[in-house]
């Protein structure tokens, strides 16, 4: 396992580069955490990911969730299912499932921990550092919005097997932006 540290003014936490998925969803507490997912990373990994959460939530990876209605569902759902403040909420997705899990444990319960996944190469190589979120208010695109970083971060290469050329494309840019 390779990691990297990063230092930030909010809070230091961890790059952790893994190979085997599943491996990983078996290792962890379920008992503690709260199951965020984009719906066709459920759709493709249901089975390495596994049971045993304390709530699941699945979302589907279009701007129109990315509101603060869709924020508030969420917290309403989680608090219907009993979250506390050592329980730790696990975002699995890309840019959009990041926004939306951070910014919920940002405000929640004022602050809860969050363990993220990204799942697409620009998820990866850059939403994930930084720790920024931004919501989506009317015709305003991330214009509410939080830093917050995740506790840990868990990259897995297998999930860039998945993504298609479109996706590929916009993390390769988003890598060369950041290497010039």
């Amino acid at each position: 396992m390779e990691e990297i540290k990063i230092k930030s003014v909010f809070c230091d936490y961890k790059v952790n580069f893994l190979e085997d998925f599943e491996k990983f969803t078996k290792s962890i507490n379920k008992k503690e955490l709260h199951l965020l997912v984009d719906a066709g990373i459920w759709r493709i990994y249901k089975k390495k990911i596994g049971k045993g959460y304390f709530s699941r939530e699945i979302i589907t990876p279009n701007e129109s969730n990315k509101t603060l209605e869709q924020v508030t569902k969420y917290i309403k759902f989680l608090l219907g299912k009993n979250i506390r403040k050592d329980h730790k909420i696990l975002v699995i997705g890309g840019g959009l499932a990041q926004d939306i899990g951070s910014f919920t444990s940002h405000i929640l319960l004022r602050g809860v921990d969050w363990i993220f996944v990204p799942t697409t190469l620009l998820a990866m190589s850059d939403s994930c550092i930084g720790s920024k979120s931004g919501i989506n208010v009317g015709r305003f695109k991330n214009q509410v919005g939080s830093f917050h970083p995740p506790v840990s971060i868990f990259i897995f290469p297998e999930f860039i097997k998945t993504l298609s050329k479109e996706e590929l494309i916009n993390g390769i840019g988003e890598i060369l932006k950041h290497a010039l």
